[in-house]
């Protein structure tokens, strides 16, 4: 979710206290500085109200980089690739692999390209578990 504010205020919404620097790295690590970079006002653009002055990709990075800059030891990510082309996902996948390392993550997506570095992955038909890979081993006392 992106607000009708800067790229900049968008990505420090995590940590509002963020410097410049910290920022740029943010956005680095998410595959977003050198699109951002190529704008008129940089950091500074506009992006339009839930960012559609961008496009799906460039919203998901700019979300991506929030998520970097919060380094929070969880991270929920709801279909992080939807309405991207094959080369905008490879980036975006790229940029969540790093991201996800050293927390815990859950990844909700119909792309499963996107599942390939999960350790678990769960499948849901109509709120129920049909399939657990690897397959989950439950104990009851």
């Amino acid at each position: 979710m992106l607000f009708s504010v800067s790229i900049a205020e968008n990505i420090t919404y995590a940590a509002p206290e963020a410097s410049p620097q910290q920022i740029v790295a943010a956005a680095q690590a998410a595959n977003a500085h050198e699109f951002i970079e190529r704008l008129p006002e940089g950091y500074d653009t506009p992006v339009g109200e839930r960012g559609m002055k961008l496009s799906g990709g460039e919203r998901q990075r700019i979300a991506l980089a929030r998520a970097f800059l919060k380094d929070a030891p969880l991270l929920i990510l709801d279909e992080p690739t939807s309405s991207v082309d094959v080369k905008t996902e490879a980036v975006i996948l790229e940029a969540m692999d790093r991201l996800m390392r050293g927390r815990t993550a859950f990844l909700i997506t119909h792309r499963h390209s996107a599942l390939a570095t999960c350790d678990r992955q769960l499948q849901l038909e109509r709120g129920r578990l049909v399939e657990a890979t690897p397959s989950l081993v439950c104990q009851t006392r």
